[in-house]
């Protein structure tokens, strides 16, 4: 029953705390990609430490000659759940209640959003192709507005208007291309659909609550760093600045546009030099990125558990 506890305590922690913890690392130098790691990885921890938390309420604790620390937790934990009731059959009913719920919630919300992302996208691009000229795996549409998106799914497809090449220097539309096409090596439509129907799914803890919206503001961080890595940062800022200030047309249902989301915070990354680690080190650093968040439930929960305890029963 204290690993159980342990699981519980920390998924809840983690779902209250993190997002803020999160949001403070986007203004450090630490990498979009690297963060996208941690959101996702903590998403996957606190899912796991419900899933295994089940299990071990299921499993009655056995004595097996376990360490100090671990025979004191359980006597606190015996101390304080004394009650004629059988909570580890409460818990897990109760827990299996909820996984069960949570689970077929997200099942049908999954097939529905994708469902509706893939009409979306066709729809779109049906709409936008008879009034657009293919060049170089670009649809350019004739508007005076500097505008520019990606369409993600089957589709696939990168859409500008006209007004971006009558705005932009050439270098300045190459660099609004890498970023577009960074989304769509990226699957950054992917990720951002799955977050949407996490916080959909589970819209009363802040962690799913806000995964949307925080994925959204990462992967355009991610794919300015991709395009200030092909054309430089200089170019990159430029292009969003010109972008932000005369692109006012909303973007079509499904669509991720080149100044979508945090243009203020992009624009002060951009202004810093752009650090760019060789791969073994990237690969390297995602490691620790993942690990990282997976392991925030346990950490979360030990600490908060132990806290607890200590208060209860020195």
């Amino acid at each position: 029953m204290v690993l159980a506890s342990v699981l519980i305590v920390g998924a809840v922690v983690t779902s209250l705390l993190a997002p803020r913890l999160f949001r403070g690392l986007e203004r450090t130098s630490a990498s979009p990609v690297g963060l996208l790691y941690v959101w996702w990885s903590a998403l996957a921890g606190v899912g796991l430490s419900a899933v295994v938390a089940l299990g071990a309420v299921l499993v009655p604790d056995r004595d097996d000659g376990s360490t100090p620390a671990h025979r004191f937790l359980t006597g606190c934990w015996t101390a304080l759940a004394s009650s004629r009731l059988h909570l580890h059959l409460v818990a897990a009913v109760v827990l299996g209640a909820v996984l069960a719920v949570g689970l077929l919630r997200l099942g049908r919300r999954v097939r529905r959003s994708r469902r509706a992302a893939r009409d979306r996208a066709e729809t779109t691009i049906g709409l936008l192709e008879p009034a657009g000229d293919w060049e170089q795996g670009v649809l350019w549409v004739e508007h005076r507005e500097p505008l520019v998106f990606t369409i993600g799914g089957r589709t696939r497809a990168i859409v500008a208007t006209t007004g971006l090449r009558d705005r932009l220097s050439p270098a300045e539309t190459d660099a609004v291309l890498a970023h577009e096409r960074a989304h769509l090596s990226g699957r950054h439509h992917l990720q951002v659909l799955l977050a949407e129907t996490l916080g959909a799914t589970f819209p009363m803890l802040p962690l799913f609550r806000q995964a949307p919206v925080a994925v959204r503001r990462l992967i355009e961080l991610a794919a300015d760093d991709e395009a200030a890595g092909s054309v430089g940062a200089d170019v990159v800022r430029r292009a969003l600045v010109t972008v932000a200030a005369r692109g006012r047309i909303g973007l079509p249902p499904a669509a991720l546009g080149a100044a979508a989301a945090a243009t203020e915070l992009r624009l002060a990354r951009l202004a810093r030099p752009v650090r760019r680690p060789a791969r073994p080190a990237r690969l390297g650093e995602q490691a620790c990125f993942v690990a990282a968040g997976a392991l925030i439930p346990v950490v979360a929960g030990t600490g908060a558990l132990a806290a607890l305890a200590l208060v209860s029963c020195l």
